[in-house]
């Protein structure tokens, strides 16, 4: 999150993380690809139209997630903005919150005595769930009690994991 100059403008500016695998796995089948064409290997081989259609895939996978999400809180106006490329959405600060949110721990055995993990996320209306701690905790005390505290700073709501709930903040 960075602070604007002199104003209450807050920007947060996060990439797509499938870009990133897209343009690896490009990459790879391009280079296998080359490797092929350079010794004749393609002619005769499926693998070569696989690989060819697994290439592509992953060029439109990186042009459709080429432009970075940007959430923008102006806290002068009390509105948000969320920008990808040249489409945009806005609307009132009581629309945007961070929420508390527990991790999905579907796949892990009933008998299995991990603690839950949580995280904080920013989200709203017509706007992408962003998660905004990078790693999950287990201490629900200190994330609850760091949500509340963001929220109050950024003067949007805050809402704890559970529907209802005594820990919700509501400006």
């Amino acid at each position: 999150l960075k602070y604007g100059d002199r104003s209450r403008v807050f920007t947060l500016r996060v990439a797509y993380k499938e870009r990133f695998f897209a343009q690896l796995v490009a990459f790879v089948t391009g280079a296998i690809i080359l490797i092929m064409l350079a010794s004749d290997i393609h002619k005769d081989t499926s693998i070569f139209v696989y690989l060819n259609l697994i290439f592509w895939q992953n060029c439109a996978i990186i042009v459709t997630f080429r432009n970075d999400r940007i959430y923008i809180l102006d806290e002068n106006s009390a509105t948000y903005s969320f920008v990808v490329g040249q489409r945009s959405c806005s609307g009132t600060y009581h629309n945007i919150y961070i929420r508390l949110s527990k991790e999905n721990t579907q796949g892990q055995p009933l008998s299995s005595i991990t603690p839950p993990q949580y995280h904080l996320v920013l989200d709203g209306v017509k706007i992408d769930q962003q998660r905004i701690t990078k790693c999950s905790c287990s201490d629900l005390k200190l994330l609850r009690k760091l949500g509340q505290k963001l929220a109050k700073n950024l003067n949007i709501n805050y809402f704890d994991e559970a529907n209802v709930s005594v820990f919700h903040n509501v400006r």
